[in-house]
């Protein structure tokens, strides 16, 4: 795996922590973020099936929210060189729609999502490679 690849692997982490945060991964949130993943997605030479196939490991483990979202944070620090502003914002969106794909959003679910873009902000790409184009 690249250092690309794991920033979705890391994405996959924080999906399933967003879907988990309430206690149950409902269907309608597997369904969003693999729609969402095609939809952001598709024009980019990426291989974002890692975030779908971690997302379904964590659930298969019944791995804790708190768990995956470390793991997932750890992995993005370590990987933040390709993490561009556009990713950061696209990763963000993805997971509010993950947590509304099943109403109301509960705290748990804006709790980790607020805890997220205070974690992520601080980390950036290298500038050569993350001028948006």
């Amino acid at each position: 795996m690249d250092n690309i690849q794991g920033l979705y692997y890391a994405f996959g982490q924080l999906a399933y922590a967003v879907a988990a945060a309430d206690g149950a991964i409902q269907q309608v949130e597997r369904t969003t973020l693999h729609n969402l993943l095609v939809d952001k997605f598709k024009d980019h030479n990426v291989d974002f099936d890692y975030s779908e196939i971690i997302f379904q490991v964590l659930a298969k483990d019944h791995t804790k929210v708190h768990t995956a979202y470390e793991w997932a944070m750890r992995e993005m620090k370590l990987n933040e060189y390709y993490l561009t502003e556009k990713k950061k914002k696209d990763f963000v969106d993805i997971l509010q729609k993950i947590a509304s794909a099943k109403a109301p959003v509960t705290i748990d679910e804006k709790n980790l999502i607020d805890k997220f873009k205070d974690d992520i902000a601080p980390l950036t790409g290298d500038p050569v490679f993350t001028r948006e184009k």
